[in-house]
């Protein structure tokens, strides 16, 4: 059995989502190789110098716009505004996703605006045939990408919020889908979300999406319940006090599904710190059916934040030891046996040290993009 050691619990810090296009996906590889994210609506300006006060770059992009027409019509105000938005509204730390062909690209902004009149170049093919391709889109921001991802992956209700023609919007109304893609825990304001994606394609029994709900329900149980445990005799009294916890409706899990194929399920539950840390670590036990390591209690954290006092883990520690960490997992097992085969679950990844680091730009190996992303 694989060994499990304490879940990676993302906390994410306040910031904003936006979207900026692609050119329709054609610039899609620019933005990944150059590491930016573009826009062109202000190309045949001869400079802008973001040196100066905003409002002085505000006053030359109206006036760029306003020779365009005498008065500014629908079209040029809404350009007008998403220029306004890329340089002033988004800010360093903020997401970005970006869309072409199969693919979407999930980025952290790094710097502020910037102008710069010079074409980046991509080169495409190969021998006889390889070409370079041009971009222009002079109005830009650095980012680090953190994830690619193809487009069926993407939560349902994300797919309808990025739809529409504007080149750069903003997205703030879909953290939790956009969080779904990256991370397997998300712990913000007292709640922890849990992200599972499920790839099976063929149809999903009942039974085995009611095993997974009781899973849930047993890793919160625990998570309220561990001082508990070595008061706890036998694997029957376990059963009827977890039992008595869902007839008295002591839970607070609220699990949410989307079956398309393939799909994804999402679990709220509003808990503290350990009870959050507890959790997961009691999940990520059930789907596997794996064992403690021996330094678990050195590794009982999230990332690089301590959500949990040392003694505190070490004291749950105690109190599995105690009850006996065998006889709790074939309890756990009872439910969550099969469930990873049949359901073919897979928690999602990200780069928590882009996501979690402010202001660090954290140098790694390039990615490489899927064949399908342009």
């Amino acid at each position: 059995m694989n060994k499990i050691a304490a879940p990676k619990i993302f906390q994410p810090p306040e910031r904003r989502f936006w979207v900026c296009r692609a050119q329709s996906g054609q610039f899609l590889e620019h933005f990944f190789r150059h590491e930016v994210i573009a826009m062109g609506h202000i190309d045949p300006m001869r400079s802008l110098n973001f040196s100066e006060t905003f409002e002085a770059s505000k006053d030359k992009i109206e006036k760029y716009f306003k020779s365009k027409s005498e008065i500014l019509d629908r079209t040029a105000t809404n350009h007008l505004n998403q220029v306004l938005h890329f340089i002033a509204d988004a800010k360093a730390e903020d997401l970005v996703l970006t869309v072409g062909g199969g693919s979407i690209l999930i980025g952290k902004i790094l710097s502020d605006a910037f102008f710069e009149k010079k074409n980046l170049y991509i080169k495409k093919g190969s021998g006889k045939k390889e070409k370079e391709v041009e971009m222009t889109q002079y109005l830009r921001r650095k980012v680090k990408w953190v994830k690619t991802i193809p487009r069926w992956g993407m939560p349902y209700s994300l797919s309808k919020g990025i739809t529409g023609n504007q080149t750069f919007f903003n997205l703030d109304g879909y953290e939790d889908e956009i969080y779904s893609m990256i991370s397997p825990y998300v712990y913000k304001k007292g709640e922890l979300v849990t992200n599972l994606s499920i790839l099976r394609e063929k149809k999903i029994s009942t039974y085995h999406f009611s095993k997974l709900g009781l899973t849930f329900l047993k890793a919160e149980f625990i998570s309220k319940n561990w001082e508990s445990l070595s008061q706890i005799k036998t694997i029957d009294e376990l059963e009827a006090r977890f039992i008595s916890f869902c007839e008295e409706g002591k839970y607070d899990s609220s699990l949410v599904a989307e079956f398309s194929s393939p799909g994804r399920t999402s679990n709220a539950l509003i808990t503290t710190a350990i009870g959050a840390a507890i959790f997961a670590l009691i999940l990520n036990i059930s789907l596997s059916g794996g064992e403690l390591e021996t330094d678990w209690p050195v590794k009982f954290k999230a990332k690089t934040n301590e959500l949990i006092p040392h003694e505190s883990r070490v004291k749950f520690f105690n109190a599995l030891t105690e009850f006996g960490f065998d006889y709790l997992r074939d309890w756990l097992l009872k439910d969550s046996k099969n469930l990873q085969d049949h359901l073919e679950l897979k928690q999602p990844e990200g780069d928590f040290e882009i996501l979690e680091s402010p202001g660090q730009l954290i140098d790694q190996p390039k990615a490489s993009l899927p064949d399908n992303v342009c």
